[in-house]
Formats: C-alpha cells, sequence, structure tokens
C-alpha cells in the first residue's frame, strides 16, 4: 500500500501544477491563440498617430484592440510602420520598440493598449447599461456620450466630445451591420470592447487631451 502511494505522489504533483499553469495563462486557450495568431505583412505610413497602426492589426488580424489614449505635441507625426508579418505578440514586441509611451496587456482574447499603462478615468466610469438591440456602430457612437453615467462624469469634469460627424462610405446592401449589446454593470471600456467584438469592427479608443488642458474626449469606434 505505501509502495502504490509513493507512486501516486508524482502523478499528483504533476496534475497540481499542470492546474497552476492553465490558472496562470487564463484558465482560457483563446487568449495564447490570439498572442499566436499569425499576422502577414503590415505597412502603415503616413501623418498620424500610433492609433493608425493599432487599426491595421485590428482589421487584418481579426484581433479586438482597446486603445487608452493620451494627446500629446507629437501625436500627430509622420509615422512608418514596417512589420515583416509574424505572431500578435511579435507584432506587439515591435510596436513597442518604436512606441514606447504605450503598453499592453491581453484580457481574455482583447488587446488592451494605454498609454504609459495608466487607465484612463472616463474608461473607468461604472454603470448599469440597460442592453441595446439592432444598434450599428454609428449607432452606439451617438449614444454612448448620452448613457447617464458618462454623461455624468463628461458633464462634471466640464468634458467636450466629438459628437455630430457620420462616418462616409460605401454601404453595404440592406444597411449597416446591426447587433446587439447584452446590458448589466460594466465599465465604459468593457461596453466599448462589446461594441468592438459584436460590430465586427474589433477596434476602439478613447483619446483625452493631457491634464492641464481643457478637458476634451473623442470616442473611436472605427
Amino acid at each position: 500500500m505505501l509502495k502504490r502511494q509513493l507512486v501516486l505522489l508524482p502523478v499528483a504533483i504533476l496534475m497540481v501544477e499542470g492546474l497552476r499553469l492553465v490558472a496562470a495563462c487564463g484558465g482560457s486557450s483563446r487568449a495564447t491563440g490570439v498572442l499566436h495568431r499569425r499576422v502577414g505583412k503590415i505597412h502603415t505610413e503616413g501623418y498620424g498617430t500610433a492609433l493608425s497602426v493599432l487599426y491595421d492589426l485590428a482589421q487584418k488580424a481579426h484581433v479586438v484592440i482597446g486603445v487608452e489614449d493620451v494627446e500629446s505635441p507629437s501625436s500627430n507625426r509622420l509615422i512608418v510602420f514596417d512589420f515583416p508579418g509574424g505572431t500578435v505578440r511579435q507584432f506587439f514586441h515591435l510596436f513597442v520598440s518604436q512606441f514606447p509611451a504605450y503598453q499592453w496587456n491581453e484580457d481574455g482574447g482583447i488587446i488592451h493598449v494605454r498609454w504609459h499603462g495608466a487607465h484612463l478615468p472616463l474608461a473607468d466610469v461604472a454603470m448599469s447599461y440597460p442592453g441595446a438591440q439592432g444598434q450599428t456602430k454609428e449607432s452606439m457612437w451617438w449614444d454612448i456620450p448620452n448613457i447617464p453615467e458618462v454623461k455624468a462624469w463628461l458633464d462634471s469634469h466640464h468634458c467636450s466630445h466629438e459628437q455630430g460627424y457620420t462616418s462616409i462610405g460605401i454601404v453595404s446592401p440592406g444597411g449597416p451591420p446591426r447587433f446587439s449589446v447584452h446590458g448589466g454593470s460594466m465599465t465604459l471600456a468593457q461596453l466599448l470592447d462589446q461594441v468592438a467584438t459584436k460590430s465586427g469592427e474589433n477596434y476602439w479608443a478613447i483619446v483625452q487631451r493631457p491634464p492641464g488642458e481643457p478637458c476634451h474626449v473623442d470616442i473611436q469606434l472605427w
């Protein structure tokens, strides 16, 4: 009996260590799959910000990316970014080497990118969202600033925001794609994660002016 217990003990230890490893990886293969997803060559060139590089990745690799950014004097500059191809993880290693002001992390298959790794207060605004049916990304873009908790934050900080712009482009037959958004307790960032995923746009960003300047935010869904 003792001999049998001694044989089983290493097996039990291996099982426990295996469970710890799964827990450390988030308990899901989805996250690992996203970071190991292969991406073809990406070339971005022109005057803009690092966000244009992230948008290209979101569209070409079908990876959901959420960005919290702060404007800087050098925000709008000539961007030349060449990724020869590889995994999503390798893409981000190259991205942060060229744009060291940003940090990123993977959370449940979604990549979050933040300016100096800091959360924007607006992104962390908690809400009790009722859910929405038959939305488009444009209608959500119009509606989000009017969510009571978001509007209260904008008003209390005397914060202006972009509104009144309608994207112009090729409209698919039957109109733009429509989707539904689950309700519940969530932050604005979590709501935007849903919108980016369900709309198929795979991208969102909140861009805010730096402290010391009049408060202004731009919520981007495409």
